[in-house]
């Protein structure tokens, strides 16, 4: 009622974003007004949401708008093109954005209140082919990887195909989908919950949570490998102590799938955040954010568990593994691993920056 309020979302793939957040002003009927409040990370990779607000009344109390104003004109300027260099530095871009007016909005979306299934599969719907990316080429092969190094581990324990072994891995796999759905789940009712302040700590933060998630993605993958009887592995130091850190059952890998979501979340958690500030921060709903994610999180996961499901009644891939159960522990761990020190070096995006041109994007 006192406010117009714009969320304006920066999105690249590669890199940090320019820093500091874009200068923005708003025109109306020829009247320039200047932003009160501009609030976002200073400096970020990939993603950033700034949220702009401008006054709705002018220096004498008087709404700027009114029934015969035709169109809200915004203009952004930020050196956006790293291109555009002037006596050495950068030079900045505008960028205008038109509404006209009167704005129509639908009357459901007036309410605080109201959150319609519509709008919670569409939403949904829009993040999943929002992250649909080379982004999300490191869960898909860190699924497989553990996929096949556990299938190693069961056979050298069991020694036969049996279908208690085709459960225990199904059994894995969906312990490993249900990780990543609970993380995406939590992330979403605490971005829904405590709005913009979710993107600040992910800026400070996303470097030390990726070093604590590479350390035990790595951890695992050496698990993998020793459980799999791969020569190499099993004589590293320290091999029975790893060997044990799995303890009972298949919690370890509800862990590792959590770790390594979180670095997943580094690429693409930028612009789902962004996204969910918009329809479910502005809310204030923790429940909204949590159902949003949870539907973008099955849109993940039911692929995956469908594909396990498919591998786990393929007679012929069990018996490949077993013949070579030393090549696939030795390769899962490779990969595994590798995606631990990308987390802990910074260098999760390698693997997607070298595929994305192939994708025809840039």
């Amino acid at each position: 009622d006192t406010h117009f309020v714009f969320f304006v979302n920066e999105d690249v793939h590669t890199g940090y974003l320019p820093r500091g957040l874009p200068e923005a002003k708003l025109e109306v009927d020829g009247q320039v007004f200047g932003a009160i409040s501009s609030e976002g990370p200073d400096w970020v990779e990939h993603h950033r949401t700034t949220i702009i607000r401008f006054s709705k009344l002018d220096a004498a109390g008087k709404p700027i708008v009114h029934e015969n104003t035709e169109e809200l004109r915004l203009t952004l300027s930020h050196p956006w093109d790293r291109n555009r260099f002037i006596n050495g530095t950068l030079e900045a871009v505008d960028s205008t954005y038109i509404w006209q007016l009167p704005l129509d909005i639908p009357a459901e979306l007036m309410s605080r209140d109201t959150f319609t299934s519509a709008m919670l599969f569409s939403l949904s719907a829009g993040l999943l082919a929002s992250v649909l990316t080379p982004c999300l080429i490191q869960l898909v092969l860190i699924f497989f990887a553990t996929l096949g190094g556990l299938s190693a581990n069961e056979l050298v324990k069991f020694s036969e195909i049996t279908p208690e072994l085709r459960r225990r891995i199904l059994w894995a796999a969906s312990c490993f989908v249900a990780g990543y759905v609970v993380l995406f789940v939590a992330s979403g009712a605490i971005v829904g919950y405590v709005g913009k302040e979710a993107q600040l700590f992910f800026a400070n933060y996303t470097r030390p949570v990726g070093i604590v998630a590479g350390i035990i993605v790595v951890l695992f993958g050496l698990w993998v490998g020793i459980r799999a009887k791969t020569p190499i592995v099993c004589k590293l130091p320290g091999a029975l102590m790893i060997q044990s850190i799995k303890g009972k059952g298949s919690l370890g890998t509800v862990f590792v799938s959590i770790a390594f979501s979180l670095g997943c979340m580094s690429c693409f958690g930028g612009a789902i955040i962004g996204t969910l500030f918009i329809y479910v921060g502005a809310l204030g709903s923790a429940s909204a954010g949590a159902a949003v994610m949870g539907i973008f999180a099955a849109g993940i996961a039911i692929p995956f568990t469908l594909t396990a499901i498919f591998f786990s009644r393929m007679k012929s891939v069990f018996e490949f593994i077993e013949r070579h159960t030393s090549v696939v522990g030795a390769v899962s761990t490779a990969i595994i691993v590798a995606f631990g020190l990308f987390l802990n070096t910074a260098t999760f995006h390698k693997l997607s920056d070298f595929v994305y041109p192939y994708f025809g994007l840039t």
